[in-house]
């Protein structure tokens, strides 16, 4: 039984979604580390959601007023700050980000932190197992808090410890589509 802390996991199911919400490939990586990384600081400071700038942009760590940001992106429910080049695609984001020296979440470091720690065995069968549940939904469902409530629902559904059995996943996705598919 192989078996995965859920970091990864979170960050590439993110990812997948991002991608079913009209994001472009490399957007999709900074969205999916970034998400992933958000739900890391909560989970450490106890759940708190980062505070709000007076402009409305979120804070992402510490107590600081100003936000590196030049505008959230609203993405399953959440505001992640974000960086965009001119044609307004998202080309990093700023999750817990408190100085230039802090790392920012981006293609590369998605790559890295998130991708390269899912077995490459498992990552393909897994990446379409996503992708094939999520294209049941329509991009306008996603946009709220579903994307998390399906993640939680396989997080349990899944677990082996405080990690998750990989094969269980893969099938516990296809039987949901499969369920989905057949409600139709």
């Amino acid at each position: 039984m192989a078996t995965l802390n859920r970091f990864p996991l979170f960050g590439l199911w993110n990812r997948v979604a991002a991608g079913k919400c009209g994001y472009e490939e490399d957007e999709t990586r900074c969205i999916g580390h970034g998400v992933a990384v958000l739900y890391a600081i909560r989970a450490q400071g106890g759940g708190r959601k980062p505070k709000k700038a007076k402009s409305g942009q979120s804070i992402p760590v510490g107590e600081s007023t100003a936000a590196m940001a030049t505008e959230d992106v609203r993405f399953g429910g959440d505001d992640l700050p974000c960086e965009h080049d001119e044609d307004g695609r998202v080309t990093r984001c700023l999750v817990g980000c408190q100085s230039p020296k802090d790392a920012a979440q981006t293609p590369a470091s998605y790559d890295a932190g998130v991708e390269a720690k899912i077995p490459p065995e498992i990552l393909g069968p897994l990446a379409d197992a996503m992708e094939q549940l999520l294209s049941t939904y329509k991009p306008a469902e996603l946009q709220g808090s579903l994307i998390y409530a399906i993640y939680d629902d396989w997080k349990i559904a899944c677990k082996a410890g405080r990690r998750v059995d990989l094969d269980k996943l893969v099938l516990w996705l296809q039987d949901r589509t499969e369920t989905r598919r057949s409600a139709d």
